[in-house]
């Protein structure tokens, strides 16, 4: 664990008190409802009047650049923190260094970048996200104390009330930008809170102990959480100066030079039997094997770090589809080889995955997944109908052959690229990760329409790292690189929490339908090749109104059972355990091993030898088609 030593001032020091925080992001202003009251009517004028009474004797003192240090503690880790600020233009960068790994995040004016915590680089970049960053710039540069407040779309909400105190709060839009609610302390006069709804949660950040630095009132400790505040993220600031910035200060982060391709290119086998899975060797040992998820970040289940005699670090949180949240250390690996590539000195989080996830029957378990991290520094190419994953350095790479290429963006670790969803079109992420055809966004599905339809197919429970996620199950068109795929399963997400419950995108789309492309992923260029592979037929929809899933290695547990279905017409029950698929040993079985069997043939008979309450039955299924 990294230890805070404090970073002394430089050049014009102006307060050695402190601490604070940069913790500015998105807010969807239509979707504010869900976290702030009604408005009222009234002038915003006397509440930003006072607040700039009580943060100094005038607009001077907020020009120029800002430099703060301090420490900042996230996922059970103390760091040293760093941040520049341009208060002219609302340009920052802010760093953090917690021994196991390094982040950055830079505004230079035009583009946001995010440097994560293996090093590598990316944009944030989509439509929603460029308007949340025009607000960010808004903050930093205090527009909120500014004459006009910068002209600032101005709402006074209606006075809250929290931690035994009283706060004016008004709804800020900066010109085109997100909009944030700002609550001023009655008492105090000055900024303690904003709340901010973002794409999956509501960002809340409290600030506090404020203290006089440079001819300016700053708060020294502030706090930010996704809606748990026992959970925070805390900055404390050690030293505040004038330091001017440079053009270096707001420079794209520099990746690190830890990749490399033997001979320029390589060509590794992969298996893709819904997932995409490759075999990796980590500091010489191995193989292990790993899912390939577009929209995941590189991980190591406990298992494998012990394996590796890795001694994981800090206490975090993940999530992902699902409502549900694992925990999270960090640990550091020498070399990655995948075929001729090698990766040097990679963070790895480490997090329990579930064992549904992980499980392969009679198979060793995967080890993890591998995200992010390899498509930042590599261009990778995806054939799944040859069964193979290619690497290629990024500098001189140009794609040469048949294909489209696709805009790419990010709103965070997953590309997004605009699709159509029954003829609408919608940001979608493209996720490698989902084994499935086509998720659609609940939210994005209430306001398009879709609603009542999608929801009147079957309950189904899906898997992730953040656990059981319910969607309902139907049909529907997706478009995708000039390609029209039409009555493709589609999955109704309503999750409350996850990455199913995206309030500015439309959907995710899986392999079922990707299979049908040779991918090649170039994120220095911002863009996705799609080459059409014609003769890829996706698994039907299951025909037994059964899903399940294993807790343990030698049952399946019945997680639903859809009413009237065959399943249901055999006396299967949720709850139930199956310990044996038409005379096989569950213990041999996989997940996928079962998702097969209830996929055969309509009429096919189906024997599940079923246990419930220490009593154990037969049942015979006969399959039939449950989604036409």
């Amino acid at each position: 664990m990294a230890t805070l030593i404090a970073a002394p001032a430089r050049g014009n020091a102006c307060a050695m008190d402190h601490r604070t925080r940069h913790y500015r992001t998105a807010l969807l202003g239509a979707l504010l409802a869900f976290a702030t009251p009604a408005l009222r009517a009234a002038d915003a004028g006397p509440i930003l009047a006072a607040a700039r009474a009580a943060s100094g004797p005038g607009d001077a003192h907020y020009l120029g650049s800002l430099t703060q240090s301090g420490s900042k503690q996230s996922s059970g880790l103390t760091g040293r923190w760093h941040r520049s600020i341009d208060l002219r233009t609302g340009r920052s960068r802010e760093s953090a260094d917690f021994g196991i790994f390094s982040t950055a995040a830079v505004w230079d004016g035009r583009h946001y970048w995010r440097q994560d915590a293996s090093g590598g680089v990316h944009p944030i970049d989509s439509v929603f996200m460029q308007t949340v960053h025009v607000t960010e710039a808004w903050l930093a540069r205090f527009g909120y104390l500014k004459p006009g407040a910068l002209g600032a779309k101005l709402e006074v909400l209606e006075e809250q009330s929290a931690d035994g105190q009283s706060f004016a709060v008004i709804r800020a839009t900066p010109r085109q930008g997100q909009p944030v609610d700002l609550w001023f302390d009655k008492e105090s006069k000055h900024l303690a809170r904003t709340v901010q709804v973002m794409t999956t949660y509501v960002w809340t950040v409290r600030y506090e102990n404020y203290r006089k630095a440079c001819g300016m009132m700053l708060p020294f400790k502030i706090s930010a959480d996704e809606g748990d505040p026992s959970n925070p993220e805390v900055v404390q600031i050690g030293s505040v100066d004038r330091t001017a910035a440079t053009a270096e200060d707001f420079a794209r982060p520099r990746p690190p030079d830890d990749v490399a391709v033997a001979g320029g290119k390589s060509v590794v086998p992969i298996e893709f039997d819904g997932d995409v899975i490759v075999e990796a060797k980590l500091n010489g040992q191995g193989p292990f094997a790993f899912i390939v998820d577009t929209g995941g970040h590189d991980l190591l289940t406990p298992e494998a770090a012990r394996a590796l005699g890795l001694t994981p670090v800090g206490a975090g949180l993940s999530g992902g589809a699902g409502e549900g949240t694992l925990p999270e250390q960090y640990a550091r690996v020498e070399r990655v080889d995948i075929g001729g590539m090698r990766m040097r000195n990679q963070l790895f989080s480490v997090i329990p995955l579930q064992f549904d996830t992980v499980e392969r029957g009679a198979r060793p378990a995967l080890a993890g997944i591998l995200g992010l991290e390899l498509f930042e520094r590599l261009v990778v190419q995806l054939n799944y109908r040859d069964r193979t994953l290619a690497f290629w350095p990024v500098s001189g790479f140009h794609h040469e052959g048949a294909g489209s290429a696709v805009p790419v963006l990010f709103s965070d670790h997953e590309p997004l690229l605009v699709a159509k969803i029954d003829g609408m079109p919608g940001d979608v992420g493209l996720d490698t990760g989902n084994s499935g055809a086509l998720v659609v966004q609940g939210i994005w599905a209430d306001a398009h329409g879709l609603k009542e339809r999608m929801r009147s197919g079957f309950p189904v429970p899906s898997f992730g790292s953040g656990g059981i996620s319910t969607s309902w199950s139907s049909r529907a068109d997706f478009q995708i690189a000039g390609e029209l795929f039409s009555r493709v399963i589609a999955y109704y997400a309503a999750d409350a929490k996850g990455a199913f419950s995206s309030r500015t995108e439309s959907g995710n789309v899986g392999n079922d339908i990707l299979a049908s492309f040779a991918l090649t992923f170039d994120y220095t260029h911002g863009r996705v090749w799609f080459r059409p592979v014609p003769g890829f037929v996706p698994p039907p929809y299951n025909r037994a109104g059964l899903s399940a899933y294993k807790e343990r290695a030698d049952t399946f547990k019945v997680a639903a059972v859809s009413p009237g279905a065959p399943a249901a017409d055999a006396g299967i029950h949720a709850d139930d355990e199956i310990i044996a698929v038409d005379g096989i040993a569950s213990r041999t079985l996989s997940g996928w091993d079962f998702r097969r069997v209830v996929r055969r043939a309509p009429g096919t008979k189906l024997s599940l030898s079923v246990a419930r309450g220490g009593q154990r039955f037969e049942a015979v299924l006969t399959l039939r088609e449950l989604l036409p």
